[in-house]
């Protein structure tokens, strides 16, 4: 595409790919074109215009459980929409549902725009990711324990509001020690975690993930570490108003996705 385009797209280095202002500017319209491009099997199958798309953004770290449950829509709707997930971060999700790109999405958390709703659908403990050999026989870690170790951060989530919110309490613990490894280099936070000299931080539900690296980290829950992680369902008002198979939708991902005894929907 950037040969095609004489543009570039991406910003390229060792430890990371990024958007460049005009790949940020390419992604939605690049992103339409890759929907119309995955309905056509569905367009000569039928040989008629397809279906309408409940397009539904789901970011990486959605909890497994949440995943599971909203296998329930393709079910529900099979025989009236074709329901797409888009893997997408928060802020993806966000530009995109102020676009009408998507039905819905979920975020983490939702920090509040008066063009759209959210409902928290699900909460979840923040633990400590430590070494194993060290820590291995421990149940949980001690706020003052871990001010004595490095701090570990991942570039990717380096700038989301709920890694503001963390870092913000944590910090009201005493002075963090920032560990001396740059944002995105894995190698050496693993490393670092490793030795015992650091900790990085992570949803407790993380530990029964695939790929978590349980054979040398441990993830122990923080005493007096209130703080929650939130995930939201999000949706845009005006579609969710003006649409009615798009509330039905919502509705429907709501009833699914919240858990019993969830929190009450946020008022914008």
């Amino acid at each position: 595409m950037e040969r095609v385009l004489k543009t570039q797209l991406f910003v390229r280095d060792t430890r990371r790919v990024a958007l460049t202002s005009a790949g940020a500017n390419l992604l939605p319209v690049a992103q339409k074109l890759l929907d119309q491009f995955e309905k056509l099997p569905e367009v000569v199958a039928n040989n008629h215009q397809p279906r309408q798309s409940i397009i539904c953004g789901i970011p990486p770290w959605l909890h497994p459980e949440l995943g599971m449950r909203l296998t329930r829509l393709d079910e529900i709707y099979a025989d009236r929409l074709t329901v797409v997930d888009r893997r997408c971060r928060s802020d993806e999700t966000i530009a995109s549902i102020l676009r009408q790109d998507l039905t819905f999405g979920f975020t983490r958390p939702f920090t509040g725009n008066l063009a759209l709703d959210s409902m928290v659908v699900h909460q979840e403990k923040i633990g400590a990711v430590l070494c194993k050999s060290r820590y291995g026989s421990r149940t949980s870690i001690s706020l003052q324990e871990l001010l004595r170790l490095d701090y570990v951060t991942d570039r990717r989530d380096s700038d989301t509001e709920y890694r503001h919110q963390l870092d913000n309490v944590l910090e009201s613990a005493g002075i963090l020690r920032r560990a001396q490894v740059a944002p995105g280099d894995h190698a050496a936070g693993a490393a670092a975690i490793r030795a015992g000299t650091a900790f990085a931080t992570a949803p407790l539900s993380t530990a029964g993930s695939p790929g978590c690296n349980s054979r040398e980290n441990v993830y122990l829950p923080i005493e007096d570490l209130t703080f929650t992680l939130a995930t939201c369902l999000v949706w845009s008002k005006d579609l969710a108003e003006n649409n009615q198979t798009a509330r039905d939708v919502i509705d429907t991902a709501i009833a699914l996705c919240r858990a019993p005894g969830a929190l009450p929907r946020l008022v914008n």
